[in-house]
């Protein structure tokens, strides 16, 4: 009996666990979206995070083209190399 309430603990703790890092992931999103904000990465091993938001494209908080074709609303990573940050939760995971 106490390894199965050791069991249900365990089950319990890693539920909740779980729960916390969707709630954390759903706020992250929320807010990006609220603030019109999109991130890219430049390559998958150590690349470099790209932001587009109303004004345009940043890279490290310092805009690096302005206008239009860069802001959040008409930017096409893709066409550039570059991969959406927001694919799923499971890169957010520690």
């Amino acid at each position: 009996m106490s390894r199965y309430a050791d069991e249900m603990r365990q089950a319990s703790l890693s539920s909740h666990q779980e729960r916390m890092r969707s709630g954390d992931f759903i706020s992250y999103k929320f807010s990006t979206y609220m603030r019109g904000e999109q991130e890219w990465v430049t390559g998958l091993n150590g690349g470099a995070i790209v932001k587009t938001d109303h004004w345009g494209l940043s890279v490290g908080g310092r805009y690096v083209v302005e206008g239009p074709p860069f802001n959040y609303y008409s930017f096409q990573g893709e066409k550039y190399g570059l991969i959406p940050v927001d694919v799923s939760r499971r890169y957010m995971r520690k």
